[in-house]
């Protein structure tokens, strides 16, 4: 099973734009996409609220929501501890991916044994 797990830390707007491409470009790519949406920013809870209903509907999406700031670390810790994927991929909501067939090439390489894990220079790639 492959997962993403998206820390996203309160710009609904930027992590929309990571969701939207998730769902364009790579979405039969992974299996299950967690998102801890950590509130840093203060956005008002109306659109919080919004943001997250949009995202309720789909089966493949798991959310944890904390109403202020909790950094990065934490978050992957909480999906890492719900999630049953063996394979997983680490996004922070600052992380694009343009490109369809990038993450699989990615998985497929650590599923077949070429490697053990792999990284990113934290740039957007595509």
């Amino acid at each position: 099973m492959r997962s993403a797990f998206l820390s996203a830390g309160g710009d609904p707007f930027i992590a929309s734009l990571v969701i939207k491409l998730w769902r364009e470009r790579w979405y039969d790519e992974i299996d299950k996409l967690f998102i801890c949406y950590n509130n840093h920013s203060q956005v008002p809870e109306n659109v919080v609220s919004e943001f997250l209903s949009r995202l309720l509907g789909d089966k493949k999406v798991s959310i944890i929501y904390h109403p202020s700031g909790i950094g990065n670390g934490r978050p992957i810790t909480e999906m890492t501890s719900i999630s049953k994927a063996y394979y997983v991929l680490l996004l922070e909501d600052d992380f694009l991916i343009f490109d369809s067939g990038i993450v699989d090439e990615y998985f497929k390489k650590i599923e077949s044994g070429e490697t053990d894990i792999v990284g990113s220079a934290r740039y957007t790639h595509g």
